[in-house]
């Protein structure tokens, strides 16, 4: 009998099992069948006993096998025993049996209290079993409602769960299940059985939460089940909060400290099974899903009408508050949850204010002591509760002025004035940590309370409650306005000092600026009024020292506030605005000694500078920094977080920032700021750490730069002066005058440009007044480096321009350009006027300008006159010979015709001339010359003119190698006997300078400050030449100026040895394919320009008298590169020696100007020496050998530098002597 009723039992549980096959979906027609065909009265008794026997040994393989299958149908198995029984009543009713079911009831009981039995046991073979029987069980307990009451049912369910108490593993994760399941069945939705569940559910999951040694993802997964059956049971909680609220702290604390990663699926939120069932996002998202289910779950209970209900020991409950208000302020900072879920943030605001009102009732009742003890006042805990409300007041979410309408109203919806209330909350318990005032203090201050244990949270607090006072809203501004002064008064009281108030000032407001955008409360300032109308009683007394530090106080953070603003305002036009407000805010800093926030503005400085190419002026910046260290190897600093600097000394942090300085300065190539940093490492490394390997490297560095110096073709950058008119500019730019800095190779035209792009709404005037004040106007000049006649350089030959150039404009400070030249009549009388433009700052500077301080203007001798011209002239044609040697030969003949009126011995054109402003030798009886000791002015004459015969035989050395230029001979004759005495003095040794000048003062030192009455001479009745203690710029090291001539580049000699010889039949293959059609100058059987016939009987010219002048400007690259082009400038205005000249418009012998000259009238006649020689070239047209059209000037004047003009006009005309 037994046999055949395990045997059934078994089929009828592997029938079941196929009915609960997920894929066949027949458990509703089982359900069907049991509740209308089944009809076995005497089938619940065998049925209870098969089941009761499997639960007997659910440790044998066998039978645990067999109890696995049956716990998947149980439901069924349980279905039909109800049914059976029921249909056994109804049987037994009918013939007249009427005993006590309790036989059957204790028989039903026996099969749970053996599956509790089978529950405690912790066999690893039942793990699959008990599984199974958590899993499922929860759909046992509704079958039992025909066989027991509600009652007896609950004790089932909360015996079997007891049961559960040792299970481990993933079964902790099914029994949390079940305890959900329990919650949300119909069978215990009577208030009595829900409380009774909630009740027993805090015991429950005591274990599985709260502090953990390892956070393990199970136990991540059992925090948030945990949470599920609170939000479930929520409405049903009361006594048992006390019991949650810790844990949930130490929950959330615990899985704080891990690190929160980006997801892209999000699993969902309280789930009420396992696995979570989870669904991909549209991106990822930083989040924890326990943070955000533990977050919700405190706000929920903070909401309840019962509170939070906490009863600790004192202890115990600082520890508890303390987290809480940790807690509360992670989910503020939005740690928990992104922070774009704005209505889960803004739920969270109002369950905060909640929780802190509960909690300040708490701290006022049992931690705020008497005055007498107050050694017991927990500040550390108050500051928690101060931070989290300050924070919460200070909510970006709750500005709800700064939302549009929408979003305005929702959160109106969600948390009503939260700001209000929490102004409230801030202003009761900040009074009540103060002390009461005295009779004095009332009337003095208007303040009821204040130090006491206020005094504890300066400046902690400061800038937190200064963020407040920076609100729109206006109760909560008005209340951190007066917190504010409590702070002020209290901190004077104790120390009679503001620093400290100050200083959270200052960082409050740079980090606000950092992380928050511009307001229109912080553009109006309205807290600086406020606070200021709270000290009226003050001001009754203007010499109380209180007063005055409050006005300091106010007075810096109101221009902090105007600097920060302008710095980070989007308004401000142009970068160079925008660049001098935050050297004004890092100025300020540094005045302030906050040195922190102004290295990371001096770094973002130089980052701005570097990704706009300007590496120079991030050089210069990063100097900033460096100067805040000394060259101390002793002395440690602390680490820097931004930028990344980590703890060294003094020598090693500030070497760190020269390596990067310097590497700035020459990706600019600014060699003068690179040169002083090297040689400031090289003293260092020399003197002072006595680092010879580092020594050696940056002597190599230097000798690196002073080669790239050597062999660059232009080194000064160009500079142009910008006047700012009319009323359309701002205060700091109207009316005033700048230098502005350029590359070397920048054009007026684009500079102009470039002005233009910065304001948009200038018009660029040339000269003259400008009537309309309104609008905007600009006025654009180029300007030149001064360049200092009494510098050391000009007391040297042959010193290479380039070298020249960086001596005498390296760092210039002072800009000059030529005016009113007077250049006509005897030499002596030649003079020209000088302007000069002193800056503020000496160049490069940050801002690439600097303002024009002082314009003055000075008269030059005609030493200096001389001396200025001869120098410009010598370069202008060393720029032309060496476009030639580049291959231009169509400017060949401007050349040759410039040479021929300098070399002509009878020419007042000729630079030889100047010669005349030397002393002769004074003649003794025996007619023997005694050396004239010169100055340093005629000393610098004396060179430029060796230095100019230089440059002629140069010339006439590259023209002699051509066998078509006819006159060579004749040119070398003539400068020869022109040049004779420069000639000889190459034949000789230079005397030393202490010989000829001894003396000169040095002219590379510079004096901050000169008038112009330390410029003037008085005894000679003219302006001296300014000299360095006045307008040098820069410090140069001169003794570079000894070394000696360095010759041309490689590449340049071997261009100009191909120009040499390319009409000989040497190499012609060589010839560069661009030039193959071109016709040489040098070609053919005599000099032919544009279908000129040259011959050497052509020398019916007249004299060329004018200079050879390139441009009004005193620095020829300035010039030739802004406009392309020679503009020229009558230098000379000489009277024709007497029967040298023959013109057909010349009267009483005076000569006509060209404009007085009727078109296509050409002078005809003859001239004596040189002029007959016809500039060298025999110019003639004709048979009647007429003089060649056009002055060199004005031929000069349409060359264009820097681009190969094609040819040389033949249809010039004019008298070669016209200005």
């Amino acid at each position: 009998m037994y046999s055949m009723l395990s045997l059934e039992y078994s089929a009828l549980v592997t029938v079941l099992s196929i009915v609960h096959d997920r894929r066949f979906n027949l458990g509703p027609l089982v359900d069907q069948y049991a509740e209308t065909r089944f009809n076995y009265p005497f089938a619940s008794p065998c049925l209870v006993r098969s089941f009761t026997r499997l639960l007997a040994s659910p440790s044998d393989p066998e039978t645990s096998r067999k109890l696995r299958a049956t716990f998947k149908v149980v439901r069924h198995i349980l279905k039909f025993i109800t049914h059976a029984r029921g249909q056994q009543k109804v049987k037994e009713a009918d013939i007249g049996i009427t005993r006590s079911s309790s036989g059957f009831g204790r028989q039903l009981r026996q099969i749970f209290k053996a599956l509790e039995g089978m529950m405690r046991t912790t066999a690893p073979i039942l793990v699959g079993s008990q599984t199974l029987a958590v899993q499922h069980f929860h759909t046992w307990l509704p079958e039992l409602t025909g066989l027991l009451s509600r009652e007896q049912i609950l004790h089932i369910a909360i015996d079997f769960m007891d049961s559960c108490a040792l299970v481990k593993g993933k079964l902790i994760l099914y029994k949390l299940v079940l305890i959900i399941n329990y919650s949300r069945m119909d069978l215990f939705a009577q208030p009595e059985q829900m409380k009774a569940i909630a009740t027993n559910t805090a015991r429950w999951i005591l274990p599985h939460w709260g502090k953990t040694t390892e956070v393990t993802e199970q136990w991540r997964e059992q925090v948030r089940l945990c949470c599920s059956i609170l939000a479930i049971q929520m409405n049903n909680l009361g006594p048992e909060i006390p019991v949650y609220i810790p844990k949930i702290v130490d929950s959330y604390l615990t899985l704080r400290t891990g690190e929160v990663k980006s997801q892209t699926r999000l699993s969902l939120l309280f789930p009420t099974a396992y696995p979570f069932p989870s669904k991909v996002i549209a991106e990822k998202a930083e989040f924890d899903e326990a943070l955000v289910e533990l977050s919700a779950v405190l706000s929920s209970i903070s909401n309840l009408p019962a509170g939070m209900q906490l009863e600790l020991a004192e202890g115990d409950m600082a520890t508890l508050i303390e987290g809480l208000l940790n807690i509360h302020l992670s989910i503020l900072e939005c740690e928990a949850f992104p922070q774009n879920w704005l209505s889960v943030r803004i739920f969270h605001h109002k369950s905060t204010l909640k929780t802190l009102e509960y909690l300040a009732s708490i701290l006022l009742d049992g931690f705020l002591p008497h005055p007498d003890d107050a050694e017991e006042y927990n500040a550390e805990l108050w500051k928690a509760f101060f931070t989290t409300l300050l924070k919460l007041v200070g909510s970006d979410s709750l500005a709800l002025e700064t939302f549009p309408e929408q979003k305005r109203r929702a959160v109106w919806k969600i948390a009503g004035d939260v700001r209000e209330n929490g102004a409230e909350l801030l202003r009761r318990t900040w009074e009540f940590i103060g002390w009461d005032t005295t009779p004095e203090e009332r009337q003095k201050y208007a303040l009821a309370k204040m130090g006491g244990y206020q005094v504890q949270y300066v400046p902690a607090l400061v800038g937190p409650i200064l963020e407040l006072c920076l609100s729109v809203h206006e109760g909560l501004r008005r209340v951190a306005v007066e917190v504010l002064q409590t702070m002020i008064v209290s901190e004077w009281t104790l120390s009679e000092d503001l620093s400290a108030i100050q200083t959270g000032i200052i960082e409050c407001l740079d980090q606000l600026f950092k992380s928050k955008p511009l307001t229109e409360s912080i553009l109006q300032k309205l807290f600086i009024n406020e606070l200021f109308t709270l000290f009226d009683n003050l001001s009754r007394n203007p010499d109380d020292p209180l007063y005055n530090a409050i006005k300091d106080l106010i007075g810096t953070t109101d221009e902090f506030l105007d600097l920060l603003v302008a710095v980070n305002s989007t308004d401000v036009t142009g970068e160079a605005s925008h660049m001098i407000h935050r050297l004004r805010l890092m100025e300020f800093l540094r005045d302030m000694q906050k040195e922190d926030i102004f290295i990371r503005y001096v770094h973002q400085l130089t980052e701005l500078q570097t990704n706009a190419g300007n590496y120079t002026e991030a050089g210069l910046a990063l100097r900033l920094h460096a100067d805040l260290y000394q060259w101390d190897p002793s002395k440690i600093l602390p680490p820097l977080d931004e930028p990344d600097f980590p703890a060294q000394s003094h020598f090693d942090r500030k070497e760190r920032i020269y390596f990067d300085m310097i590497k700035n300065f020459e990706e600019g190539e600014a060699w003068s700021s690179a040169l002083s940093a090297y040689k400031e490492l090289q003293y260092q490394y020399e003197d002072n750490v006595f680092d010879f390997s580092k020594l050696a490297r940056t002597q190599r560095a230097i000798a690196t730069i002073y080669e790239s110096i050597s062999k660059a073709d232009k080194i000064v950058p160009k500079y142009f002066r910008v006047i700012y008119r009319g009323m359309g500019f701002p205060q700091s730019l109207r009316d005033k005058e700048f230098v502005y800095e350029g590359s070397p190779n920048e054009r007026t035209s684009v500079f102009t440009d470039r002005m233009q792009e910065q304001h948009p709404s200038a018009q660029i005037v040339t000269a003259g007044d400008i009537d309309d004040v309104e609008g905007q106007f600009l006025q654009i000049s180029s300007l030149s480096p001064h360049r200092d006649l009494a510098h050391h350089v000009f007391q040297r030959s042959k010193v290479p321009q380039v070298i020249r150039d960086y001596l005498l404009s390296a760092n210039p400070r002072y800009f000059s350009t030529t005016s009113r030249r007077t250049t006509s009549g005897p030499i002596s009388d030649h003079s020209a006027e000088k302007i000069i433009y002193t800056t503020v700052d000496t160049f490069p500077t940050i801002l690439r300008r600097s303002e024009i301080v002082s314009v003055d203007r000075y008269k030059l001798d005609a030493h200096q006159t001389a001396l200025e011209r001869i120098i410009r002239k010598t370069q202008e044609m060393t720029a032309v010979e060496k476009r030639i040697a580049d291959g231009e030969d169509e400017i060949a003949p401007l050349l040759v015709e410039a040479l021929t009126i300098s070399v002509d011995p009878n020419s007042e054109s000729s630079i030889a001339r100047y010669r005349e402003l030397l002393p002769n030798p004074i003649q003794s009886e025996d007619e023997e010359g005694e050396i004239v000791e010169l100055g340093p002015i005629e000393n610098a004459l004396k060179i430029a003119l060796i230095d100019h015969a230089i440059m002629i035989k140069r010339c006439l050395a590259m023209f002699a190698k051509s066998p078509n230029l006819l006159s060579q001979d004749d040119l070398q004759h003539y400068f020869e006997q022109t040049f004779a005495s420069e000639l000889a003095s190459l034949q000789i040794p230079q005397p030393s300078l202490s010989n000829t000048s001894p003396g000169l003062v040095p002219g590379w030192t510079l004096s901050p400050s000169s008038s112009k009455g330390d410029l003037m001479n008085s005894s000679q009745g003219h302006l001296a030449l300014p000299h360095s203690q006045s307008f040098t710029n820069g410090t140069i090291d001169t003794s570079i100026l000894d070394s000696p001539d360095h010759t041309r580049a490689t590449g340049a000699s071997k261009r100009l040895s191909s120009f040499l010889n390319r009409n000989m039949n040497v190499d012609q293959e060589n010839r560069p394919p661009k030039k193959e059609n071109r016709k040489s100058f040098f070609s053919g059987n005599g000099l032919s320009m544009n279908g000129i016939s040259i011959t050497h009987k052509d020398r019916g010219r007249k004299e060329a008298v004018d200079d050879f002048a390139i441009s009004e400007e005193n620095d020829l690259s300035h010039s030739m590169e802004d406009s392309k082009e020679w503009i020229t400038q009558s230098d000379l205005s000489v009277q024709p020696p007497q029967g040298n000249y023959t013109t057909s418009n010349l009267g009483n012998g005076r000569r006509s100007s060209s404009s007085q000259r009727r078109p296509g009238t050409t002078g005809t006649g003859s001239s004596q020496g040189i002029g007959g020689l016809g500039m060298g070239m025999g110019i003639g047209m004709g048979s009647n050998g007429s003089g060649f059209g056009g002055s060199v000037r004005k031929r000069f004047s349409v060359l264009r530098l820097g681009k190969k003009a094609s040819t040389v006009g033949s249809g010039l005309s004019g008298d070669v002597t016209e200005e």
